[in-house]
């Protein structure tokens, strides 16, 4: 059971990676709702953050201290919609300044069968400060794309840049991977005719066109 850690992994196996990353997102869930949430009690942070024998602490440990210090007395902006299974959280901390939280909470991508969806985040100001799950400093690549996987990647704007940052995110485009921008859902309305309908997953608009093929003909 990789939620609940299991034994005590010196080298930060898939098991402790994984259930920080959802320890995480399960806190940055409550702070999202959080002018709606009296209690928030994580049962399973006590139990699984301790410290071995050589007082080296599990991963879980981490987390409250990053959170602390990135999104600590953040007020929850909004949810900016990059594609399925795709999340993006935006704050605006004490400072004044943009702070988004994406990650994929795609099952697959948690196993690890498949690789996280490839973003490519070049429209972000060139200002924007990249922190890693573990909150450490991240350099933005060369060519501006990146996996989301599921530990949460954070990004940071300048003071007073709240709206333009939330216009940049939602002008994000997943180059590759499963995010996808639509959901397609379809009932029968007759025995010859079917209602279909599009549903975006996007904060922006989508335009273009749709092609029905019916046996084998468009």
């Amino acid at each position: 059971d990789h939620y609940m850690t299991g034994p005590l992994s010196y080298h930060i196996a898939a098991g402790e990676r994984i259930c920080a990353a959802y320890l995480m997102r399960s806190w940055l869930a409550a702070l999202r709702f959080g002018s709606k949430i009296e209690v928030s009690v994580d049962w399973g942070f006590q139990r699984n953050s301790f410290l071995g024998v050589d007082l080296v602490p599990t991963t879980t440990a981490f987390v409250p201290g990053v959170l602390g210090r990135l999104v600590s007395g953040a007020r929850f902006d909004r949810e900016v919609s990059l594609g399925e299974d795709l999340h993006c959280q935006l704050y605006e901390d004490r400072a004044g300044r943009p702070l988004a939280a994406l990650w994929s909470s795609a099952w697959e991508v948690d196993n690890g069968s498949i690789p996280g969806p490839l973003v490519d985040l070049s429209g972000l100001p060139t200002t924007t400060e990249r922190f890693a799950w573990l909150g450490t400093p991240e350099a933005a690549p060369a060519d501006g794309r990146r996996r989301i996987d599921s530990f949460p990647l954070f990004l940071r704007g300048t003071p007073g840049s709240l709206a333009t940052f939330a216009e940049a995110l939602a002008g994000l485009r997943v180059l590759e991977g499963r995010a996808q921008p639509l959901h397609l859902f379809a009932r029968a309305l007759s025995g010859t005719a079917i209602e279909v309908v599009a549903r975006n997953r996007l904060s922006r608009p989508i335009a273009g066109m749709a092609t029905v093929i019916c046996d084998g003909q468009a």
